[in-house]
């Protein structure tokens, strides 16, 4: 009984250091250097098209930077993660792939909201800093100006989010878009519209609360996400069922991530209420926060 005691805390131990074997970070602190490669967003991904998922978005600051990524879910409403949502933040590119073509459409910001219980914790347990605790990382931007996708979405996103629960999604494989660049893009097009499929598994940690994990593994090479696609949809089966929160601080440099490395997205579905609430200005009902 004693060795069998051992032998079951040795498991544990070997299991918890092989699924911490990664450090997560939130993209939109990471700066490119001039001269060097710029950054990978969607590491081990292709390039997109609209048909993958038309309210598809990119969040600007005010000298047409690129912050984050982001999904149109009404006509004034874009939906991204919390960490995203800064007053730096002032447009909306949509209704393209290429950020500086003159094809697509611009809409300008006009307020802010973050989840009121958003939290995130950054801790240094022995390998460098990491994100040990990650809660509700949602968030939305309200629009001037009326948003009119040129390709309709088939399905209301809200009820969308409703359709698949986290707990029932192992295994399954989903799709992450994400605005971004590789060592490899045309940087007279600027950041372009990329995606990877992963397969969905457990988090690394349980303390990501309402999280969904993505990994590579049993698909073929390292995929995952990286910088610019914080925010951006996960989806599946043309829903969008999460948004992207962070993903291995390897992709910062120019290592590529394991096949194990692990992307980390935040489940719509148990924020459905609260979006529509927000959007809806729904009285005597849990609201986002309006970020000043």
């Amino acid at each position: 009984m004693q060795a069998q005691r051992i032998l079951l805390i040795l498991l544990s131990l070997l299991s918890e250091t092989f699924s911490l074997q990664h450090r997560y970070v939130f993209y939109r602190s990471m700066v490119t250097i001039e001269d060097e490669t710029p950054t990978r967003r969607v590491f081990g991904g292709d390039r997109m098209t609209l048909s993958n998922y038309p309210a598809v978005c990119a969040l600007l600051d005010r000298f047409w930077n690129l912050k984050c990524s982001g999904s149109i879910i009404s006509k004034n409403w874009v939906l991204t993660a919390a960490h995203c949502v800064s007053n730096k933040v002032a447009l909306i590119k949509y209704n393209t792939i290429h950020l500086k073509s003159k094809e697509g459409s611009i809409a300008t910001v006009l307020y802010l909201y973050r989840h009121p219980n958003f939290q995130v914790l950054e801790e240094d347990e022995g390998r460098g800093v990491d994100v040990t605790v990650l809660r509700n990382d949602v968030g939305l931007v309200r629009t001037k100006q009326t948003m009119t996708l040129n390709t309709e979405l088939p399905m209301d996103p809200i009820a969308a989010m409703l359709l698949y629960a986290p707990y029932d999604m192992k295994n399954q494989e989903i799709e992450v878009l994400g605005f971004g660049r590789t060592d490899k893009s045309d940087s007279s097009l600027g950041e372009e519209l990329y995606g990877v499929k992963l397969k969905l598994v457990g988090c690394d940690r349980s303390t990501w609360t309402f999280c969904m994990c993505g990994t590579s593994v049993g698909l073929s090479g390292g995929r995952g996400v990286c910088s610019g696609d914080s925010g951006g949809p996960m989806t599946y089966n043309g829903s969008q069922i999460g948004v992207t929160s962070m993903g291995p601080i390897e992709c910062a440099t120019r290592t590529t991530p394991g096949p194990t490395a692990i992307s980390v997205f935040t489940s719509l579905h148990e924020y459905a209420s609260l979006i529509s609430h927000t959007i809806d200005d729904t009285e005597n009902a849990l609201k986002m926060t309006r970020v000043p």
